[in-house]
């Protein structure tokens, strides 16, 4: 998948720009953490996807005893961690690799349909 933005930078915000061809596609993933309350109350997420600025809590599912949260974003691969009980934390259930700071951080490769 070939990016199709350019980057501007507004002071010292960079800030996406579609190119002229149009809109980038959007696709929707729904994120689970799988150990459901067993692992703690509250569960965030944060990742690429919000710039590691933001923690957006999860909704606890409990006819399936997880949390999960769906989330729009053009394809490409992500990496990300949840915050359980004020903890941040990876699901060893789901594919995780170390990133060039050796943090370990879960990741998805989101595709179009």
């Amino acid at each position: 998948y070939k990016r199709q933005y350019q980057r501007r930078v507004r002071g010292s915000i960079a800030m996406p720009r579609p190119c002229p061809s149009g809109p980038l596609p959007q696709v929707t993933y729904t994120f689970v953490w799988p150990y459901g309350k067993t692992e703690g109350e509250t569960v965030f997420l944060a990742g690429q996807f919000f710039n590691w600025a933001n923690a957006v809590p999860m909704k606890y599912v409990p006819q399936h005893n997880l949390f999960a949260l769906r989330v729009s974003m053009i394809p490409g691969r992500y990496q990300y961690k949840f915050i359980v009980d004020n903890k941040i934390q990876v699901a060893t259930k789901l594919p995780y690799i170390t990133d060039e700071n050796g943090k370990v951080n879960n990741f998805v490769d989101v595709k179009l349909k």
